[in-house]
């Protein structure tokens, strides 16, 4: 996100919180972090702090009206969170709520946890992806924590914002030799994997 970019979308984030349209708590957390975001790329700390504050606090209105408490499942239960009510586990809660713990550094496992878990409802939603699901399972299996929160979440928004299955693999795939890189780490070089980036959240809305 250029600056040109994110004064377009700080614009767009404060007009739809002043003119209040959105449908729900999760939603009205979205937009005042889709602000923070913003104002942080322009330099607006103040305003960027306030913003993630008002985001914090109607995620926490959102998780006391559907009584969420805490981490919603364990890293080794993931599969299960397959059979739970869709209202549960909203793709957008899951992604919101990885996205606010990577600021916190203490908080990048509960964050990639929480993005890892998105991605399963993703692929829930497109239940012909078995190959994508078998193939994430090893990864979490296998890699685990040598994957940064970061990258996941990197890769998570690429899964969410595309519908071409074939891409999707392609990303997925990267995301495995990329943990393969950080998890043998080559000392002669200190240069990091060139990872594609989308710093701004999906635009999708909470249906």
């Amino acid at each position: 996100m250029d600056l040109d970019q994110a004064d377009d979308a700080l614009a767009l984030a404060k007009r739809t919180i002043r003119q209040e349209a959105y449908d729900s708590a999760l939603e009205e957390a979205w937009w005042h972090f889709k602000a923070y975001l913003a104002s942080e790329k322009l330099n607006k700390h103040k305003d960027a702090k306030d913003y993630l504050d008002q985001a914090s606090k109607y995620l926490t209105e959102y998780e006391q009206d559907n009584h969420i408490q805490g981490m919603p499942t364990p890293i080794d239960q993931l599969f299960d969170t397959l059979a739970e009510p869709r209202s549960f586990g909203s793709v957008d809660y899951h992604l919101l709520k990885a996205e606010m713990a990577l600021l916190q550094p203490e908080k990048e496992q509960e964050s990639y946890t929480l993005a890892l878990m998105a991605i399963l409802f993703i692929m829930r939603e497109h239940p012909h992806h078995l190959s994508v699901l078998r193939f994430l399972g090893e990864l979490i299996v296998k890699e685990g924590p040598s994957v940064s929160a970061n990258l996941v979440l990197n890769n998570l928004k690429e899964c969410y914002t595309t519908i071409d299955d074939l891409h999707l693999m392609h990303r997925l795939q990267e995301l495995r030799l990329l943990s393969e890189t950080q998890a043998k780490p080559d000392m002669s070089s200190s240069t990091e994997p060139n990872v594609p980036t989308h710093e701004s959240p999906t635009e999708q809305t909470v249906d």
